[in-house]
């Protein structure tokens, strides 16, 4: 695994986990986690999540890419996302993005997308990156607003239309 960081246009570092396929391949897939997630390598503590899973699943034949994008440095998952907006969380990742097409896998790339809950949500604001995928796998994902929601990046989603 490669780690690469860039700073955020919110706040902190976006942070970019670089696993490349075990075999030769030009195949990629890019693992978004759902609100408020955040990758934990399986190195680490606590780390018995589905993400892990489907790295050590994919990783044979796949490139695999994750992202933790910029957060406050606090504990509380809610308030390390505090005044940030959806449109920011997407520009973070687009940033990313176009990190990874850049400086890691240059060329000609076959791109897949699996995305749990919000990490849909923020494909679908992420037009460009969207069609860049050739598949596209969406769990339990939607783009519905509620006008009660107190949870940050929520409050800040466009609503359904223009997603």
């Amino acid at each position: 695994m490669s780690v690469y960081k860039l700073p955020s246009v919110f706040s902190g570092e976006t942070t970019i986990f670089y696993y490349p396929a075990s075999k030769e391949t030009n195949h990629t897939v890019l693992i978004l986690k759902g609100l408020y997630g955040q990758y934990v390598p399986a190195n680490k503590k606590g780390t018995q999540s589905w993400d892990n899973q489907l790295v050590k699943l994919l990783q044979t034949n796949y490139n695999i890419v994750l992202f933790n994008t910029g957060r406050h440095d606090v504990d509380d998952k809610k308030e390390a996302f505090a005044g940030k907006t959806f449109q920011q969380e997407c520009d973070d990742v687009k940033q990313a993005f176009a990190y990874c097409k850049k400086n890691i896998m240059q060329g000609d790339f076959i791109w897949s997308a699996v995305a749990m809950s919000f990490g849909g949500t923020i494909l679908m604001g992420c037009p460009d990156i969207l069609h860049a995928m050739q598949k596209v796998v969406m769990v339990g994902s939607g783009c519905g607003k509620s006008l009660t929601t107190t949870k940050p990046l929520l409050a800040t989603l466009p609503y359904t239309a223009e997603l």
